[in-house]
């Protein structure tokens, strides 16, 4: 008879042997469950991953496209500068190259300060009616496909190239004072209300807005927004300021000025069409 030890022994070894197995055969039923399951966990995590990269590309491309696109209407100030240097008295050609500078100058200051709050703070159709982005406080809730501040710095090229068409349009028959009052109006107030009626949303003229005049007006390059407005505001301001002295003759035939420059003229004009091409990136 064997003992109670030998017993316990064979049964102990019975139970273990058991175990193993029944360990084995779960082991072997539930490991590709298992895995399957921790693959599709990494698949969905390296997605997730991809669609994040992926709207990171967008946002940078966006980006980039849109300062480059920036940078090229900002060029325009180049144009404009050469060209109306080119076109007045050599004694003045200081004057009006001044005026160009602090175009950009004071168009930054007050544009960065409440121009844009009035172009995209609120919801109003005529005119910003809220504190909403003043000196960009808000900017970031501003839903665009770049970032922020690449599409404020976009308008800002738009707003002082507005005010920079003026400047030739009264060259040599404005004071310095005056034309810092006339650049602060037109890109702290005038261009943003005309812009906003037109890009904003929320414009009477927007093509987006349920409530615009006669389905809204859809602006090509700035054809409206930016060059008419400096178009108006240039004709306003000549036949309030009147011709150059010395520019016509009793006949009122066109004279040739003192210390006009003809290369001037042509570079700006082409520094000029450069940024035409580039700002029908705005449609």
């Amino acid at each position: 008879m064997p003992s109670a030890n030998t017993t316990r022994c064979k049964w102990s070894c019975i139970f273990l042997l058991s175990t193993l197995l029944m360990s084995a055969y779960a082991s072997t039923n539930s490991t590709p469950v298992d895995q399957l399951n921790e693959k599709v966990d990494a698949l969905q995590q390296r997605l997730q991953a991809l669609e994040q990269q992926d709207q990171n590309t967008h946002l940078s491309l966006d980006t980039f496209w849109l300062i480059a696109m920036s940078i090229f209407i900002f060029f325009m100030q180049l144009g404009f500068t050469m060209l109306e240097a080119g076109s007045v008295r050599a004694k003045n050609r200081m004057n009006i190259l001044l005026k160009n500078l602090l175009d950009s100058c004071i168009g930054a200051l007050t544009y960065y300060l409440f121009g844009f709050s009035l172009q995209y703070g609120g919801t109003g159709s005529f005119i910003g009616g809220s504190v909403d982005y003043l000196a960009l406080s808000d900017i970031h809730e501003v839903q665009v496909d770049s970032t922020p501040y690449a599409f404020w710095f976009f308008h800002f090229a738009f707003a002082v190239t507005a005010s920079t068409i003026v400047s030739g349009a009264m060259a040599e028959r404005t004071r310095v004072e005056a034309y810092i009052v006339h650049s602060l109006v037109i890109t702290g107030f005038i261009y943003p209300v005309v812009a906003r009626w037109v890009w904003n949303e929320n414009g009477w003229l927007s093509v987006q807005s349920d409530d615009s005049f006669v389905g809204g007006m859809i602006d090509f390059a700035g054809a409206g927004v930016l060059h008419m407005t400096g178009g108006v505001i240039s004709l306003a301001g000549a036949t309030f300021v009147g011709p150059r002295n010395g520019r016509f003759d009793e006949a009122r035939r066109p004279l040739a000025l003192p210390g006009q420059s003809g290369a001037l003229q042509v570079l700006g004009t082409l520094c000029l069409w450069i940024g035409w091409c580039d700002a029908i990136r705005r449609d």
